[in-house]
C-alpha cells in the first residue's frame, strides 16, 4: 500500500481529506472489491469455449465486464492458454488490456508477447463449442504440418459427437446388436423400435431419419468411415427429402 502514498500526499495538498477520502481509499476498496467480485464470477458463471479436464476449478467468460477489465473476465480463455498475452481470443471478444501491450510493443516497452498459437498443446483441453474446435483443429494441424481437410475432419468429428443417440427401426432391428454396433461405430447408444419402420438419429436437439441418419452415424466415426458419410449425405438428403414428398402426396 505504499504507493498509495505519493498520491494520497498530492491529494491531500490540493482538496483536503476529502480528495484522500475519494481518490485513495474508495478507489482501493472498488477496485479490490470489483477484482475479487469479477474473479468470483469468472469461476462460477458465464460461458465457457473450453473444458480443461481434471482441473480442480474451470473459468468462465463474463462478456459485459470485458471493457471494465480490461479484458480480464474472458477468464476461461485464460484457463485454457494461460501463457498468452491476449485474452479475448474470438470475434466480438474486446481485450482492452491487449490493445494497450500492442501501443506498448510498438513504443518499444514490451516484447515477446506470446498468443496461443505459440504455446504448447495441452493434451486435456477440450472444446465445449464449434468455434472452439475450430481453432484446436487448427493448432492441432499446424503442429504436425497437416492439411486443411484434416482440419474440416476433426471438426465434422466434433459435431457429430455432441450428445448423438440413435434408435435402430424396423428392418434394422432385425440385425444384431454386435452388427448394429459395428455399422454405427463404439460409443453410440441405440435401440430398438419394432413397430416403426425408421432409423432416426438425434444430434442435439435435431432428428434425422433413414439415410441422412446414417450418414451422420458414419460421420462420427473416429477412421475412414466418416469420409463414406460425408460423401453420402448430400445425396442421402435428397433421397429423404423425395420420399418425404411423396409421403405427403
Amino acid at each position: 500500500m505504499a504507493q498509495q502514498l505519493p498520491p494520497a500526499l498530492a491529494l491531500h495538498a490540493f482538496g483536503g481529506w476529502g480528495f484522500v477520502f475519494w481518490g485513495v481509499c474508495a478507489r482501493v476498496a472498488a477496485g479490490v472489491l470489483g477484482h475479487w467480485l469479477i474473479g468470483w464470477f469468472a469461476h462460477n458463471c458465464g460461458e465457457m469455449h473450453y473444458e480443461v479436464k481434471n482441473a480442480a476449478v474451470q473459468g468462465r467468460n463474463i462478456r459485459f465486464t470485458s471493457l471494465l477489465t480490461m479484458g480480464e473476465s474472458w477468464h476461461n480463455n485464460h484457463h485454457a492458454f494461460p501463457g498468452s498475452a491476449r485474452l479475448g481470443l474470438f470475434a466480438g471478444e474486446w481485450d482492452p488490456g491487449w490493445w494497450m501491450l500492442l501501443v506498448l510493443r510498438r513504443l518499444g516497452l514490451v516484447w515477446s508477447l506470446r498468443l496461443p498459437a505459440a504455446l504448447p498443446p495441452r493434451a486435456q483441453l477440450r472444446a465445449r463449442d464449434l468455434v472452439a474446435e475450430v481453432e484446436l483443429a487448427k493448432r492441432r494441424c499446424d503442429a504436425i504440418g497437416d492439411s486443411k481437410r484434416v482440419v474440416l475432419r476433426d471438426v465434422l468429428r466434433w459435431c457429430w459427437q455432441r450428445q448423438i443417440s440413435c434408435e435402430m427401426e424396423g428392418p434394422a432391428a432385425n440385425l444384431s446388436a454386435r452388427v448394429l454396433q459395428r455399422i454405427i461405430g463404439p460409443g453410440v447408444p441405440f435401440r430398438c423400435v419394432p413397430e416403426s419402420s425408421r432409423l432416426c438419429v438425434t444430434v442435439q436437439e435435431s432428428r434425422l431419419n433413414g439415410l441422412p441418419g446414417l450418414s451422420v452415424a458414419l460421420c462420427r466415426r473416429h477412421d475412414w468411415v466418416w469420409l463414406i458419410g460425408l460423401c453420402m449425405a448430400p445425396l442421402a438428403v435428397a433421397i429423404e427429402n423425395m420420399r418425404e414428398a411423396f409421403d405427403v402426396a
